[in-house]
C-alpha cells in the first residue's frame, strides 16, 4: 500500500524504552484519547487515556442489593476502566529495555509509529510511488488525522521531537506542505549547530588528546626509567641475597652432614649402651651352658649321694651293743668293706671333681662376659674418639683460615691404639721366636759367631724350644 510522503516522519530505529517514555509522557500530559500498542501481530493492548484520567483516586466500596447482587454504579465501572487502562500500559513494556526494540507498531489518535522504511518504487504506469518495508535501521511516524492545528498536536510534536530523533535520508520524506515540516525545520537547525558545536568540540578534544599523549609519553619514559633503575637496584639485592643464601645453604649441607654422622654416632652409642646392660655372652654359648650346668648339677648330686651311701653302709655293719652290754657283730667280709670304701671315695672324689669343675666353668663365664664388656666399653670409647677426631678435620678444613693438610704427627697422636685389641694379649715376634719355631721342628741347629759356636741335637733342640714356650 501506498503512502503519501508529506505525512510521513522518517526517524532512526529507537528503542523500546525510549518509546515506553514517549507513551508515559504523552499518557500523563493527556495528548490523546488513547493508545494502542501491538506488540505481535495479533496482540493489540488499548490504553484508554480517558479512563485513565477519570479513575477514582481511592476504590470505590462495593454495594449489593436486595438478591446479595453488586450493583454496578458509574464510579466502580470508571475505577475498573482505570485498572484495565494501567494493566495495558504495564504489560505493553513488560521486559523492555534500553537495548531492545521489539515493539513493531504504536496507534495514537492522529499518529502511527511503525518500524517501516518508506521506499520509492516506480509502477507499470511510471508513476513513482512509496512502499513501507519492514527495517531494522529506521522507523517511521505517519499522520492519519484530520488536523494540525491543535495546541495538542503542537505539544505531541514536541515530545516527538525530545524523544526521537530524525533520520538521515528524512529530507526525502518530508515536504514543505507535510504537518511535520515546521518540526524537521527546527529539528535540521538544531542539528546543523549541533554538528557545529560537535566539529569544534572534536577540534578542542582532539588537541587536549594529543597534548594529553605528549604527557604520557614524557611520563611513560621517565617511569620506564625509574623502573629501570629500580630494577637495576633490585637485581644488586637479589645477587648479594642469592650470595648469601649460597653461603647458608652450604652451611646447612655442612651441618646436614654433621647432624647425620652425630645421629649414626648417637645410634651406635645406644646401641653398644643397650647391649652393655643386658648380657652379652653369644646366644650359643647360652644354650649350651644350661646343659653342662644341669648335667654338672646331676652328676655331683650323684657322686655324693653314692659316696654317702656307701659311707652309711660301712656304718650300718659296724658292731651292735645291747642294753645288757652284749656285743652284736654282723658277719661280712673284707671285700664288702673295700668296695664299700672305694665307692664311696669315688663318690666324693668325683663329687668334688664335678665341683671344682662347675666352679671353673662358672668363672669363665664371668671372666669372658667381663672381656666382652670391657671390649664393647672400649669399642664405644673409640667410637666416641673417632667421631670427635672426624669433627675436629672437617671444622678444621671449614674455617676461613683452615688447615688444607692435617698435620700427621697430631693425626698419629690422636689415634694411637684407636680400634687395636687388647696389648696384654698380644706378643711381639722377634728372631728368638723364629729360632724357637725352628728349634721346635727337631732340626739340627748350630749358632756361633765364628769363634766359638754351640750345636743342638734335634732332641736337645726340641726340649730347648719346650721350655722357651714356657709361659712366665
Amino acid at each position: 500500500m501506498s503512502r503519501n510522503i508529506s505525512q510521513i516522519l522518517q526517524i532512526l530505529s529507537p528503542t523500546d524504552g525510549a518509546l515506553k517514555r514517549l507513551v508515559h509522557d504523552i499518557v500523563k500530559k493527556s495528548l490523546v484519547n488513547s493508545v494502542t500498542v501491538s506488540t505481535a501481530p495479533a496482540i493489540n493492548l488499548v490504553i484508554n487515556v480517558t479512563h485513565l484520567n477519570s479513575m477514582p483516586s481511592t476504590e470505590p466500596k462495593v454495594s449489593l442489593d436486595e438478591d446479595e447482587n453488586e450493583l454496578v454504579t458509574e464510579e466502580i465501572t470508571s475505577w475498573r476502566n482505570g485498572i484495565e487502562a494501567q494493566k495495558n500500559l504495564r504489560l505493553a513494556f513488560d521486559g523492555t529495555t534500553e537495548l531492545s526494540a521489539s515493539i513493531p507498531k504504536i496507534t495514537f489518535d492522529t499518529l502511527v509509529f511503525e518500524r517501516v522504511e518508506s521506499v520509492p518504487i516506480t509502477n507499470r504506469n511510471g508513476a513513482l510511488t512509496y512502499e513501507p518495508r519492514p527495517s531494522a535501521k529506521v522507523s517511521e511516524v505517519i499522520f492519519n488525522g484530520a488536523t494540525t492545528k491543535t495546541e495538542s498536536f503542537e505539544k505531541l510534536k514536541a515530545l516527538i521531537a525530545q524523544h526521537l530523533s530524525p533520520s538521515g535520508n528524512v529530507s526525502q520524506l518530508i515536504t514543505n506542505e507535510g504537518p511535520f515540516a515546521d518540526l524537521f525545520t527546527k529539528l535540521s537547525s538544531v542539528s546543523a549547530g549541533m554538528a557545529d558545536n560537535l566539529a569544534k568540540s572534536q577540534l578542542l578534544q582532539q588537541k587536549r588528546m594529543d597534548d594529553l599523549l605528549e604527557k604520557q609519553e614524557e611520563l611513560q619514559r621517565i617511569r620506564l626509567e625509574e623502573i629501570a633503575a629500580a630494577a637495576k637496584l633490585e637485581q644488586e639485592e637479589l645477587n648479594k641475597i642469592k650470595a648469601d643464601l649460597d653461603a647458608k645453604e652450604a652451611e646447612l649441607d655442612n651441618a646436614d652432614a654433621r647432624s647425620t654422622r652425630r645421629g649414626i654416632r648417637g645410634d651406635i652409642t645406644r646401641n653398644l649402651v643397650e647391649r652393655q646392660t643386658h648380657e652379652i655372652i653369644p646366644a650359643s654359648a647360652r644354650k649350651l651352658r644350661w646343659p653342662i650346668l644341669i648335667c654338672g648339677f646331676l652328676g655331683l648330686i650323684l657322686s655324693a649321694g653314692l659316696g654317702f651311701w656307701s659311707f652309711s653302709q660301712i656304718v650300718k655293719l659296724a658292731p651292735i651293743v645291747a642294753k645288757d652290754g652284749t656285743i652284736t657283730q654282723i658277719p661280712m667280709s673284707s671285700w664288702v668293706v673295700g668296695s664299700l670304701l672305694l665307692r664311696g671315695a669315688l663318690g666324693i672324689i668325683a663329687a668334688t671333681a664335678i665341683g671344682l669343675y662347675m666352679l671353673s666353668y662358672l668363672r669363665s663365664l664371668e671372666a669372658e662376659a667381663g672381656k666382652r664388656a670391657h671390649s664393647l666399653e672400649r669399642y664405644l670409647f673409640d667410637i666416641d674418639r673417632a667421631s670427635w677426631v672426624i669433627e675436629t678435620v672437617l671444622e678444621m678444613g671449614e674455617e676461613d683460615n683452615g688447615l688444607s693438610n692435617v698435620p700427621p704427627a697430631w693425626l698419629d697422636g690422636v689415634t694411637q691404639n684407636l680400634f687395636e685389641l687388647d696389648q696384654s694379649s698380644r706378643k711381639d715376634e722377634g728372631p728368638v721366636d723364629a729360632l724357637t719355631q725352628l728349634m721346635a721342628s727337631g732340626a739340627v741347629v748350630k749358632v756361633g759367631n765364628g769363634e766359638a759356636s754351640i750345636e743342638c741335637s734335634p732332641k736337645a733342640s726340641q726340649k730347648v724350644a719346650r721350655f722357651q714356650s714356657k709361659p712366665e
